[in-house]
């Protein structure tokens, strides 16, 4: 996506054809996948509207606090919040806030931390499972989607990058094969052509044009069990 960072500035992105009831969940998506705190904002003619997610350790609503002169209102808690803003404020506003993040922010407190939740076979994983997990629902800040490990288990054909740097592939173990998707992490294709047995973090989700379980890949390593 166009914006996200390579340093430890934060994000924040606006366009006129997001619609404001969406934002929230795309910016915990950003927010998830790259780790940093991100304000999305729907563009509108007269006051805009935005949403943001931030990071443990980055109260965003102080990082507001000291870029308000940007804004029309706001508000929230440490991990969440909602704005208001003229849309030609947008871009100083961008400017305060990715510079108060860089000010605040240490190295350790932007590198990705994963957290498993448990172990878990692939033999295991079927429609009943996923139907329980959907149950713990509504998932957000203080109640994320349950991560899972499966060790040792065979990459099947060749991992293919499909859509924004995707990669689409298949895992075996035994007679139980089940398809994965590793979102934005197309550039571990080469990894995995050369290591057949890897470990992986996932969650299982319906996947919604097959209608079938697939595997919504956090991270893959190759294994130590080889």
């Amino acid at each position: 996506m166009k914006g996200i960072p390579t340093d430890k500035s934060g994000i924040v992105l606006s366009d006129a054809n997001w619609h404001e009831g969406v934002i929230g969940i795309v910016a915990s998506r950003i927010t998830e996948d790259y780790h940093r705190p991100t304000i999305l904002i729907a563009e509108s003619k007269d006051i805009c509207k935005g949403s943001g997610r931030s990071i443990p350790n980055l109260d965003i609503m102080e990082i507001l606090k000291e870029c308000k002169e940007y804004l029309e209102d706001f508000g929230g808690h440490p991990m969440a919040c909602g704005i208001k803003i003229k849309k030609e404020n947008i871009k100083g506003f961008a400017y305060a806030f990715n510079s108060k993040v860089e000010l605040k922010s240490r190295e350790k407190d932007l590198e990705h931390k994963l957290s498993v939740d448990f172990p878990l076979s692939i033999h295991a994983i079927n429609e009943d499972l996923i139907k329980k997990i959907d149950e713990l629902a509504p998932f957000g800040v203080g109640n994320p989607k349950p991560t899972f490990a499966t060790f040792n288990v065979e990459v099947v054909g060749s991992p293919t990058i499909v859509g924004n740097n995707h990669l689409r592939f298949t895992v075996r173990d035994g007679n139980k094969h089940i398809p994965t998707i590793a979102f934005s992490q197309g550039e571990k294709q080469e990894l995995l052509q050369k290591n057949p047995q890897i470990d992986i973090a996932y969650t299982p989700v319906i996947d919604k044009l097959s209608k079938k379980p697939t595997l919504k890949i956090h991270d893959v390593r190759v294994s130590s069990l080889q």
